[in-house]
């Protein structure tokens, strides 16, 4: 085992310049980390769109890099037809106080989101730009499901644009 691990520090050093991350028992996770571990697991999805559209999806989220970092995968099918995929991951950042969302939806760069949490079981994350504010809510609903809303803030109102429901696969 320590040959192993010593070509991979090795490597790390070597390449990027940078020591890895342990990955043998993860680290309890952070009090901050802990008021989003209500995200992990493996999810079955139902949205609907504000013109009454639906789609469903896979969505699953885990601990990753000794659980400094959530990694989000999503994909499912569009009402516009197509594959809908996502890819994010996610963390608290102690230097700046606060969760940041990286969210990647396509050949785009990232979008970079910036999130609070109220407490346990609530998570929200927003992004502001010269043309307004939008944002994803997550709450945990008292049986296991997991309710999200997308929203936008144009002309100084709030709108929902999403509500998503998530279903455990596996309770």
């Amino acid at each position: 085992m320590r040959a192993p691990r010593m070509i991979l520090v090795t490597l790390s050093i070597a390449l990027f310049g940078i020591p890895p991350t342990v990955l043998h028992g993860q680290p309890p996770l952070s009090s901050e980390h802990e008021r989003i571990d209500f995200l992990v697991g493996e999810w079955q999805t139902v949205s609907e769109f504000a013109d009454g559209r639906s789609a469903r999806g896979s969505l699953s989220y885990e601990w990753v890099l000794g659980g400094a970092w959530m990694k989000v995968h999503f994909d499912g099918d569009h009402p516009d037809g197509g594959v809908w995929e996502a890819h994010g991951m996610q963390r608290w950042n102690p230097e700046t106080e606060a969760y940041e969302a990286h969210v990647f939806a396509g050949s785009g760069p990232p979008v970079t989101y910036r999130g609070s949490s109220d407490g346990p079981g609530h998570f929200g994350v927003a992004l502001t730009t010269d043309s307004g504010s939008s944002g994803i809510d997550y709450h945990r609903q008292d049986d296991g499901t997991v309710y999200q809303e997308n929203w936008v803030i144009e002309g100084g109102e709030r709108r929902v644009t999403l509500r998503t429901r998530y279903h455990p696969v596996s309770p």
